[in-house]
């Protein structure tokens, strides 16, 4: 029997302006319409996600104060197992791992392949050539998702999703970015390039008025190993309120 799920990633952008309590109503409203069954989010630092889940008719499968991240889920399809496992309500099929990430923003490729300076909490020169880049990706986001692949690779089904802070690979002429490079070679699937094969329309960042003038990027994702894909979407809205786009994946579990 196939078992529809619904899953979506987005930052909720803990700087975006305005009181945490209308601005947690307001995503009360957007969620209730996408309904999703898996919801990977990112900078929950501001927000009440027990409040939240309660107000979704959701399950908290996971908190990590430390990255800020939280994962939610629908009882009403999925059996919590334990803080990263799930499996299809009432069925006998082998469980799904769950991974949440928020990788570091430190390097931004797109901003050094534009020429720009990127402003955080670390300005990288512009001088940095590409090996510079490429070996600080490296450095600051491969022992973060080793981690999770390690306790991914446990499981034959998986879902690691969240805010990657670095475009694919597969976006990019030539230039090897390593967070995707070593999904793919962990068997897992990038759910969006996999239905598109066009990110000219993929982009997850920015929106909405802030950072409207930084370098569109395509860094938000969706990655799946062992599932079906049906489709995998960016979703755009006019009155956003976040800096990042939403990427609604549907899946066969």
């Amino acid at each position: 029997m196939k078992h529809h799920i619904r899953i979506l990633t987005i930052n909720l952008c803990d700087e975006f302006p305005g009181n945490k309590t209308i601005l947690l109503n307001k995503w009360v409203v957007i969620l209730s319409k996408i309904k999703g069954d898996i919801l990977f989010l990112q900078e929950v630092n501001s927000y009440n996600i027990e409040r939240l889940a309660n107000s979704l008719g959701l399950k908290i499968l996971n908190v990590n104060n430390l990255e800020a991240t939280s994962v939610l889920v629908n009882p009403k399809k999925l059996t919590i197992l334990d803080n990263n496992l799930v499996k299809i309500l009432n069925s006998r099929k082998e469980p799904v791992y769950i991974g949440n990430l928020h990788l570091d923003d430190i390097p931004s490729v797109m901003h050094h392949m534009n020429n720009m300076v990127y402003k955080s909490s670390v300005s990288i020169p512009i001088s940095s050539g590409k090996a510079k880049i490429l070996k600080l990706c490296v450095e600051h986001r491969i022992p973060r998702l080793k981690q999770e692949l390690v306790k991914a690779n446990k499981y034959g089904r998986a879902i690691i999703a969240g805010d990657f802070n670095e475009p694919s690979h597969l976006d990019l002429d030539n230039i090897n970015v390593p967070v995707s490079k070593l999904l793919a070679k962990n068997g897992f699937i990038d759910t969006y390039w996999y239905q598109n094969e066009d990110t000219e329309h993929g982009y997850t960042w920015p929106a909405s008025s802030l950072y409207k003038k930084e370098p569109g990027q395509r860094i938000d994702m969706i990655y799946t190993k062992n599932l079906k894909v049906i489709n995998s979407r960016v979703l755009t809205s006019l009155n956003w309120i976040s800096d990042h786009k939403m990427v609604i994946t549907d899946v066969d579990m």
